[in-house]
């Protein structure tokens, strides 16, 4: 097995690489990618550093535009006095939201999962 200079498995780190990214977010993402890029130094690694990095950033962007929906229509309804029940536009927002970051987990664990197999 290949290990890492602290001496843990590489598939490990990998996969810690994804599971940080669900779990923890931003913050333990960059610990764990400043430690790849300045310690490790590894191309596989620094390969699911960005990967983790871009799956996050993507559902990001989306989540935020699903949030600016309920925004949007309300200048709308506002501007035009249209009758539309503004409530219910802002629950199936937020629903979508949560789908949305509940498929980002999703993905993140069985990137997890597959770096772990994969060494």
């Amino acid at each position: 097995m290949k290990q890492t200079k602290i001496r843990v498995e590489k598939r490990v780190i990998r996969a810690l690489i994804f599971i940080m990214a669900a779990i923890g977010g931003y913050p333990s993402m960059l610990l764990l990618a400043g430690y790849v890029f300045l310690i490790e130094k590894d191309d596989v690694l620094c390969k699911d550093v960005i990967q983790s990095f871009f799956i996050t950033i993507a559902y990001s962007i989306i989540k935020m535009f699903v949030e600016f929906i309920p925004m949007i229509i309300s200048w709308f309804v506002v501007l035009l006095s249209l009758e539309v029940d503004a409530i219910d536009i802002s629950y199936n927002c937020r629903a979508i939201s949560q789908i949305v970051e509940f498929l980002r987990i999703i993905v993140l664990l069985k990137t997890a999962f597959d770096a772990y197999r994969n060494n």
